[in-house]
């Protein structure tokens, strides 16, 4: 049903359906995890921007508030929902808001990686805000990233959080980059990050909503298939 929802976007010639969007964000109060993921997932996918955008900030909110009981909270009072779709969800969650870049998600963003617990830094939901807050690559959101090490992760937490900086520091086309055994690796990529910062964004901004190619103007694929809006 929440995909059949958020098709009636394209209906929209100027701009996405506020009212669509707010059907799509009402889903995120679901008691099912599972239908939270796909609403969100479709949330940030082509639908109003600034509805998305509010609603995504709400649940990293309502997140960051619940930190010390967030998957107690999120399986239920009944246990409807297991651990499993918690943690699913919550990486939904993080994955999906990585793709609205704007100053605001990337500050909520940034504020719940680091009110994790010491324990999930480095461990797949805190990786999932890291590759978003690196996707979006602003100095703060990076240094967000390096500022999870300031907890000293034991040392596979602590090389997943260097080995997304590194792939960071790749996609930027920077060559040097701390090694890996690094004694103070929160000391290293914290001078790296200075060294490089003219090489980073200071800000988004605010992300506007940009009109869908016409169906003849969508570009084609090496297969030769027009590259349109699928579902996710």
């Amino acid at each position: 049903a929440l995909y059949e929802v958020a098709a009636l976007s394209r209906e929209h010639e100027q701009e996405p359906s506020k009212e669509v969007a707010e059907v799509l964000a009402a889903a995120l109060d679901d008691e099912s995890l599972n239908v939270r993921s796909v609403a969100i997932d479709l949330l940030v996918n082509g639908q109003h921007t600034e509805t998305a955008i509010k609603a995504v900030i709400g649940v990293m909110k309502g997140f960051e508030s619940n930190m010390f009981t967030l998957v107690g909270t999120l399986m239920g009072p009944k246990g409807k929902n297991d651990v499993d779709d918690a943690m699913r969800y919550l990486e939904v969650t993080m994955h999906s808001a990585g793709q609205l870049r704007d100053d605001r998600v990337a500050s909520a963003l940034a504020s719940v990686l680091l009110a994790y617990p010491t324990e999930m830094r480095g461990e797949p939901v805190a990786m999932a805000a890291s590759q978003s807050l690196l996707k979006f690559g602003t100095r703060d959101a990076v240094d967000a990233v390096i500022r999870q090490l300031d907890s000293r992760p034991e040392a596979t937490r602590a090389k997943n959080i260097h080995d997304a900086l590194a792939a960071f520091a790749t996609r930027s086309e920077i060559e040097e980059v701390p090694a890996a055994d690094d004694e103070d690796l929160k000391k290293a990529w914290r001078a790296w990050a200075k060294k490089n910062a003219s090489r980073f964004p200071k800000k988004l901004g605010k992300l506007k909503w940009k009109p869908r190619p016409k169906e003849d103007e969508e570009d084609e694929g090496e297969d030769g298939e027009k590259d349109g809006d699928g579902r996710p």
